[in-house]
């Protein structure tokens, strides 16, 4: 009987051993691995407020230099994040393109214009609503529903980070009592990449402008509809706080990571998500983060552990076993 119990103990040791690395009741983790979730979903929750902007070292919306989120209810960027990927010299731009979705906290009729409303160009759901700062169209704007829209602004001289200008730029909406309201960063959503209109919008935007209806083929074409330029995909880029810009030497020395991915599929992996989606890290959380690589398929990140193990004999055994 010793000699069995000997045995049954060493199994269980070894049981025990095999399951520290990893391998546990189902139910227990099942429950452990929710709340985990949860509290990645609380604590770095993604944030989708604002627009998504491309800056153009060109007049007409071509040599992209960087493409970055809206910040801080202003239609520039987070400048203290760019400027570690950008030097100031390469933050000189001559045109400007703004792209995702708007909402109002109320149903109403309004009119829209831009900070610098007389070289800007306003669509919404398609329609001009605002052109150089005349032909203005009212718009009907249901309580919290979300429409597409589309900026393009073309400065009258070069825009340089560090102008006033650049740092103030806003849209302002005005409802039918004549009140204007600046429009809010939490009115503003960033393209939803997994609408197939979002990815027609951001692959004819990048040959043509509202300003000019003609197709041009330029270095800054989105084949994909992925929100990142072929030249880009096939050469490289890096994104930081879903700021992307052109992979060069410098960011190579400083750590960053080079993506790669392909220009004729908005999602190279082949799973739900788009290649900017996956390097700005506008994904589930509950991913492994090998997955934040466009080249990478999304997988989820499954930690199990052991919480609890008992130790009975059992009566029936016997020394004729």
């Amino acid at each position: 009987m010793k000699k069995i119990l000997t045995c049954v103990l060493t199994g269980t040791i070894l049981i025990l051993v095999l399951l520290s690395e990893n391998i546990s009741p189902i139910y227990a983790e099942e429950k452990r691995e929710v709340e985990k979730i949860q509290q990645i979903d609380k604590e770095d929750k993604i944030n989708f407020w604002g627009l998504l902007g491309y800056y153009y070292k060109d007049q007409d919306f071509n040599n992209l230099i960087t493409i970055a989120p809206t910040y801080a209810n202003t239609l520039s960027y987070d400048q203290e994040i760019v400027d570690k990927l950008l030097d100031k010299n390469s933050q000189i731009y001559q045109s400007i393109r703004w792209v995702g979705l708007i909402k109002s906290k109320e149903s109403g009729t309004f009119t829209f214009k831009f900070s610098e409303d007389k070289n800007t160009i306003i669509e919404l759901n398609g329609e001009i609503v605002s052109k150089n700062g005349q032909e203005k169209k009212t718009v009907y704007l249901e309580k919290e529903k979300l429409i597409p829209i589309k900026i393009e602004y073309k400065p009258n001289v070069p825009l340089n980070k560090g102008d006033l200008n650049f740092q103030n730029l806003n849209m302002y909406k005005t409802d039918e009592c004549n009140k204007v309201v600046p429009v809010q960063q939490k009115d503003l959503r960033n393209p939803d990449f997994q609408n197939k209109e979002t990815a027609e919008l951001l692959e004819y935007s990048s040959k043509s402008s509202l300003f000019s209806n003609k197709i041009t083929q330029n270095e800054s074409i989105d084949t994909d509809g992925d929100g990142i330029p072929d030249n880009w995909e096939e050469n490289g880029y890096t994104i930081q706080n879903k700021i992307a810009v052109k992979w060069t030497g410098e960011l190579a020395s400083k750590g960053y990571i080079k993506f790669v991915s392909n220009p004729l599929d908005a999602h190279t992996a082949g799973d739900p998500y788009t290649d900017y989606e996956k390097a700005a890290r506008n994904i589930d959380k509950s991913n492994k983060k090998e997955t934040f690589n466009p080249l990478v398929a999304a997988f989820p990140s499954v930690n199990v552990s052991l919480e609890k193990i008992n130790l009975a004999t059992e009566e029936g055994l016997s020394n004729s076993i």
